[in-house]
């Protein structure tokens, strides 16, 4: 999507019920998932741009698959850097997205 650092963060609730980001690995992998995100971060969207190509061929395709994914963490990320989204909406080839 992007050669630009998009991290993806999981705002959680402290011990004292505080809003606390922690990586995403973090959260899933030694927390288990276990505390309720509050809120997904991809922190560095707001500056990363397309991947050279990426916007062409997302025009240029037949088909665009978006892959099987997590639609929030991943497929989200995806659609937020800014281009790939408008893209998306403007090629004249299906988009689908798969997601477990």
């Amino acid at each position: 999507m992007s050669d630009d650092p998009v991290e993806t963060h999981v705002v959680v609730l402290d011990e004292n019920g505080a809003r606390q980001a922690l990586h995403f690995q973090e959260w899933w992998v030694r927390l288990h998932a276990a505390a309720p995100a509050r809120q997904i971060l991809a922190v560095g969207i707001e500056t990363a741009r397309p991947a050279p190509g990426v916007l062409d061929a997302i025009a240029e395709a037949d088909v665009v698959l978006l892959p099987p994914s997590n639609p929030v963490v991943s497929i989200g990320t995806i659609l937020g850097v800014p281009g790939i989204r408008e893209a998306l909406r403007a090629t004249a080839a299906p988009v689908v997205g798969v997601s477990p």
